[in-house]
């Protein structure tokens, strides 16, 4: 990558100077007033009138009062030009201060350049390892890829989230399902890269940027995996399958589960609290112990209450839940939401389903 030249010093040029000139007016008009007063009043041009005092005639005083006034004149114009000096001197110390902070502005924008190529590079550089025929390769490649979207997330967290999912994706759904390996390990590479998008959105200071950009899967054949103790929460899994997977002790809260399948899954000790399963189908689908929080089931397809064990709190119930599937509530108290061996339960809820929108977006 070339190095942009510095920009060379702007040329000196001979400009006109209005400050100098208000100065240099004032003083020819001050001088020319007091001429033209001299002039007009009524004195005499006499040695008798300048010099004489009670009758004494005093050259003496007459050629101190005429220098006085020639030195006085001479000072004013001495102070004047001690003034365009000073102008000139502050015009000429702005002009250097431009030309450095341009200076330095070229600094930082070859130094922004510099990094952004070595970011580039990174990137292709894990990229390119990704599509290693060796398992520890494609982890290094994951790895780098991984401390890349930590380091500068403003460039590059949407970059390497995109292309970790989609990794993800390839390899899940190219696998050999052999049955009855059930549920199974995610393939290593696969699992190191889903710890990685969940060490990236859990990094400290991506948060922000982490809830603006999620981390998204289309279509992914999760079946037949452990996904146990997983930080899955606010990621999308729009029409992906999750049939005879079991979700154990994971966090899926504020995930969108958008058309997806869990035929003959487990979900078990999870929290699910503003999750989305809107057209999800749960044929043979068992929930032991999930917390189900504000989650929203518009028209979920198969679920049947004799497999269903979830729970909520009593001021964020769940949306769109059929209304023969028994709920448990628990009241938060005092001591904050932390429910310890279902103390404090409350009547069990059935939910009223409510009329959701004709039309689902993706979301």
């Amino acid at each position: 990558m070339s190095k942009p030249e510095e920009a060379p010093p702007p040329p000196q040029k001979d400009e006109f100077h209005t400050g100098a000139a208000m100065i240099f007016g004032g003083f020819l008009t001050a001088a020319a007033l007091g001429v033209v007063a001299l002039l007009l009043s009524d004195i005499e041009w006499t040695w008798e009138y300048w010099g004489t005092s009670d009758g004494v005639f005093d050259r003496s005083a007459i050629f101190r009062n005429f220098g006085l006034t020639i030195l006085g004149l001479l000072a004013l114009g001495l102070g004047a030009w001690r003034s365009w000096t000073a102008q000139l001197q502050a015009q000429s110390s702005l002009r250097q201060a431009g030309y450095a902070a341009q200076q330095v502005d070229n600094a930082i924008e070859q130094r922004r350049i510099a990094v952004r190529g070595q970011q580039v590079e990174r990137y292709q550089k894990g990229a390119l390892m990704l599509e290693s025929q060796h398992p520890t390769v494609r982890i290094a490649g994951i790895l780098t890829l991984r401390e890349l979207a930590v380091s500068d997330p403003e460039d590059t967290y949407a970059l390497v989230t995109t292309l970790l999912s989609n990794f993800i994706s390839g390899v899940l759904n190219t696998r050999p399902l052999a049955a009855p390996a059930f549920p199974g390990a995610l393939p290593q590479d696969a699992e190191k890269a889903l710890d990685a998008l969940s060490f990236i959105k859990r990094t400290e200071h991506l948060e922000e940027i982490a809830r603006s950009i999620a981390i998204q899967f289309d279509d992914t054949d999760f079946s037949r995996i452990s996904l146990l103790g997983r930080d899955l929460s606010r990621m999308k899994f729009i029409r992906c399958n999750f049939n005879e997977t079991a979700i154990h002790n994971a966090d899926i809260s504020e995930c969108s589960f958008f058309a997806a399948k869990f035929n003959d899954a487990y979900i078990i000790d999870c929290n699910a609290s503003l999750a989305d399963f809107t057209l999800a189908d749960f044929n043979s689908t068992n929930f032991r112990m999930v917390n189900i929080s504000g989650a929203v089931f518009w028209d979920v397809k198969n679920i049947n209450p004799d497999n269903i064990d979830v729970w909520c709190w009593s001021d964020n119930e769940p949306i769109g839940l059929p209304s023969t599937i028994p709920i448990k509530r628990y009241d938060a108290g005092p001591d904050g939401k932390n429910r310890e061996r279902f103390e404090r339960q409350l009547p069990n809820l059935f939910v009223r389903s409510r009329t959701p929108s004709d039309e689902y977006l993706l979301p």
